[in-house]
């Protein structure tokens, strides 16, 4: 879909299969990019500036959301129309929060991973940013939330202690 000469990541389909959103590196500095599925013609998403990565569209697609540090600190989640326009800042901390993840059942609640509490644990909040509440309550690094269909529950991968590996909870 992309032959770019330079680094892309984090694809993300939108719920019709049209289009897909991902982290390109391109300009030099990390931004959102929206291709079309059919021709990979280019959509317009309003730069935010700084560093902006992870695009997560809503349910109905009528949204994104997205980590950036466009106000020169740690990367924040925003939320903004498909289209970048009408961005909204969920999370206000210290800390780096990236991942968003949409609850494909309501369509208003999101998950995400946040150092907030020193070490990388996934939190989930509602689309207002409010309502914000830790995951999983033990030690180690939980990072890469994934909603189930339904949205009952949350995969995510999770080092539990120095001496294990990343495994899938």
């Amino acid at each position: 879909m992309t032959t770019y000469k330079s680094i892309v990541m984090t694809p993300a389909w939108s719920p019709d299969g049209e289009k897909i959103a991902f982290t390109s590196f391109r300009r030099g500095s990390p931004d959102i990019e929206i291709l079309s599925r059919l021709d990979r013609k280019p959509y317009t998403f309003d730069r935010p500036g700084g560093t902006t990565i992870t695009p997560a569209w809503s349910p109905d697609g009528s949204k994104i959301a997205f980590a950036t540090s466009r106000d020169g600190s740690n990367t924040e989640i925003y939320v903004a129309d498909w289209n970048g326009k009408n961005l909204r800042r969920l999370t206000v901390s210290k800390a780096v929060n990236v991942s968003p993840a949409w609850n494909p059942r309501t369509g208003h609640q999101l998950a995400f991973t946040s150092d907030r509490g020193g070490s990388p644990q996934i939190y989930i909040m509602d689309d207002d940013g409010t309502n914000i509440k830790r995951l999983v309550e033990e030690g180690g690094h939980a990072v890469e939330p994934s909603w189930s269909s339904d949205g009952q529950r949350i995969a995510f991968a999770w080092l539990k202690s120095r001496t294990s590996n990343f495994d899938i909870y």
